[in-house]
């Protein structure tokens, strides 16, 4: 009888002790859903987590997520304090982009929900994540569920996917084009969560019924480099007036919609002279459709492949191929053929080992380390103090049985020695310092700002950065590309991964940053530093405050098209407003430096010969073109030495000769760990400069960029 009552009690107290664990006995559960149904590949994921009570009180508490590529933790997110009453509880994340380089590698969320009383583990649950060489895109359509969905012929969503294009016979899931429907209700209110989105499609009630926070993040996405077709119909309210006049007027003040007395757009408007509109927004690009959708609308004219191309941003060379056949020009890497063992994965994306030249470039010589000189000597010291110097004098006083106290004093003095010299040397406060690339639109207007930033702490400390509308991922090397995934610049076939891939990596996971909040619109990233070990991050916002250089940005359009007799006096123009800064200008295969003296460019001049701006190249076709290359002229470089700076905003500015971007120039925003989203230059296109000032601003680096195109 005792045992069975102590049994009892032992059980009575386990039942309440620990956390709940067992799924049927969960009054919580939770359910993951990505609402654009498949997620765009390097980018961030929108995650629609949606809590059930199955209780009838309330539930208070933070919900707590553990993101594992294997068996290795990559990320930890914790919400705000919730309430999660009889009716549940939705609510919506953007996390940052995983890298993933095996398909077979499962990603998991571990997720926990931590309460007043109890924490409740609710299981873990499957991600879809696309490896990093597929390109996955998504098409985001914003369609009622009263409007019809169903097509006979070729769909308005298969006439705006890049794959219809492609002219690599094999395995088409490399690049695929996923269309995600959603209500207009489940569209973002914040542009930083557009990130998830190639191209957005708007239709009738799809856009109608969008709200003005939703348009006007819209519009900000767009103008950072996103793209978007509209066909506006039926009634308009004033905001759905002013986001079309936003796209479409590139900084005019002239409209070009008006709404008529019942709230249409006014047949006089001055756009409606063309069925079709294609605006250059800021960045990005919209293309505004006039007439009302048609059952019978055949989407498979010249016309939407005109649309396509253009929504993007298809490489000029590419285009002629693409109206006369129907596919484009796939350039393989240098040295790359079709025909090897293992199939390359062409479309992956082209990374470069950032962290090692940004930190090279960011960190002050005197936080560089600790010369090699200095260790040495102090080993040497050291040596000679505990070998023959405590042998002979311990030896002299005959005290060899003191051997162990000196050497124990010995040690801890060079100990404390050698901290307060690497303090000396390594500093003992802590430091930032960025590379900003401030991408200005109309109106001298900062549309995306991106900002590289390298923090270093002398002490061993957690970092609290607290973020609204924007996104941010750290960049570490610690967690290794495998390179056993690549042939030459480009992934192969294999599956395999060394077994160190999959193993979790204990060292790592206490400096994981931790999100803490509703992401991406307001929350807190809680980071653990170590002692004198720089981290790398990157901080991606849609707009920003950044103060910009007050030049007439658009007034220097006609100095920089006239460059030939103009470089004087737009480098006199600029220099005048900001002394420091360094000017360059990318114009086709070309990259001038206008700041350098006038000399340096006396036998570089801007039309150089054919044969040194081309280079011909080997398509998947088996035939042979010339392709542009980047030209780099003379003050690129200091005293014949490269220059890091001008090098990393050359590979920021344009995208690589082959892979993907040997079809398009541009794509829209990512806000990854890479530069693959900072690419703006088509060096095809001869109608097309970009102006680059890199002006000093205290330790950092910021580098303003102004995109030009004659006519547009």
């Amino acid at each position: 009888m005792r045992l069975a009552i102590l049994l009892l009690l032992a059980a009575e107290v386990i039942s309440f002790a620990g956390p709940v664990s067992a799924a049927e006995a969960l009054p919580l559960k939770l359910l993951i859903q990505l609402p654009a149904g498949r997620p765009r590949s390097q980018a961030p994921q929108t995650l629609e987590l949606t809590l059930t009570n199955h209780v009838e009180s309330l539930l208070e508490g933070e919900l707590e997520l553990s993101i594992y590529l294997g068996r290795r933790l990559i990320q930890k997110y914790r919400s705000h304090p919730l309430v999660v009453g009889p009716d549940g509880h939705r609510f919506r994340i953007v996390i940052p982009p995983i890298a993933l380089h095996n398909d077979q590698t499962p990603v998991t969320a571990v997720a926990r929900f931590i309460g007043n009383r109890h924490t409740f583990n609710l299981e873990e649950h499957d991600l879809v994540v696309p490896p990093q060489w597929k390109r996955w895109f998504v098409l985001a359509i914003s369609r009622p569920e009263e409007e019809s969905t169903h097509h006979d012929r070729f769909s308005i969503e298969m006439a705006l996917s890049p794959e219809r294009f492609n002219s690599i016979q094999g395995d088409l899931t490399d690049i695929l084009t996923s269309p995600s429907v959603m209500s207009p209700a489940s569209f973002p209110s914040t542009s930083a969560a557009y990130a998830s989105f190639d191209v957005v499609l708007l239709e009738g009630g799809g856009f109608t019924q969008l709200r003005d926070s939703q348009l006007s993040a819209l519009a900000e996405w767009v103008e950072a480099g996103g793209s978007v077709v509209v066909r506006p119909a039926g009634v308009l309210k004033p905001g759905h007036l002013a986001i079309l006049n936003r796209l479409a007027s590139a900084g005019s003040e002239d409209p070009s919609y008006v709404l008529d007395e019942r709230g249409r757009i006014d047949p006089a408007s001055k756009a409606l002279t063309t069925p079709v509109a294609r605006y250059y927004s800021g960045l990005g690009r919209s293309v505004v459709l006039h007439q009302p959708r048609n059952p019978d609308e055949d989407f498979s004219t010249a016309e939407w492949v005109e649309i396509a191309m253009f929504v993007w941003k298809i490489r000029e060379n590419q285009k002629a191929t693409v109206r006369s056949s129907g596919k484009w020009d796939f350039f393989l890497p240098r040295g790359l053929s079709m025909d090897e063992l293992e199939r390359p994965r062409l479309f992956a994306p082209h990374e470069l080992p950032l962290e090692s030249p940004l930190r090279a470039l960011l960190i002050p010589e005197k936080v560089q380390g600790l010369p090699f000189w200095v260790v040495v000597s102090i080993l040497v010291v050291f040596l000679l103090l505990i070998a023959p110097g405590d042998y002979f004098l311990l030896g002299a006083f005959r005290a060899r049985r003191l051997t162990w106290i000196s050497l124990t004093a010995t040690s801890l003095a060079f100990t404390v020695g050698t901290v307060h010299i690497t303090g000396r040397v390594m500093g003992k406060a802590d430091f930032r310092r960025s590379l900003v690339f401030a991408d200005l639109g109309a109106g001298n207007r900062p549309v995306k700002t991106s900002r590289y930033e390298l923090l270093f702490t002398a002490t061993q400390k957690t970092m609290e950065s607290h973020f609204q509308d924007e996104l941010y991922v750290g960049i570490d090397d610690n967690l290794t590309r495998p390179a056993i995934l690549r042939t030459r610049g480009a992934y192969s076939g294999l599956n395999g991964l060394p077994d160190d891939e999959l193993s979790p990596q204990f060292g790592l996971t206490a400096d994981l940053p931790e999100y803490v909040g509703k992401l991406p619109a307001d929350y807190v990233v809680l980071q653990q530093m170590r002692q004198w070990s720089p981290l790398v991050s990157r901080q991606t916002s849609f707009g920003g405050s950044i103060a910009v250089p007050e030049l007439n940005w658009d007034g220097l359009a006609s100095l920089v098209w006239e460059i030939r007799d103009g470089r004087r006096e737009l480098r006199e123009a600029i220099q005048a407003v900001e002394p420091q800064a360094r000017v360059l200008l990318f114009h086709g295969p070309q990259i001038l430096d206008l700041a350098a003296e006038e000399k340096e460019f006396a036998s570089a001049p801007i039309n150089v010969s054919e044969e040194d701006s081309f280079v011909v190249v080997k398509t998947v076709a088996g035939t042979f073109r010339k392709v542009p290359t980047v030209r780099a002229l003379p003050g690129i470089n200091i005293d014949g030495r490269p220059d890091p700076l001008a090098d990393l905003v050359r590979r920021a500015c344009i995208g690589p000769q082959h892979g993907m971007f040997s079809i398009v120039s541009q794509i829209a925003p990512t806000g990854g760990d890479g530069f693959e989203d900072l690419a703006l230059v088509d060096p095809t296109d001869d109608e097309q400069w970009l102006l680059v000032v890199i002006v000093p601003r205290g330790d950092d680096q910021v580098v303003f960029r102004k995109l030009y195109r004659r006519g547009g």
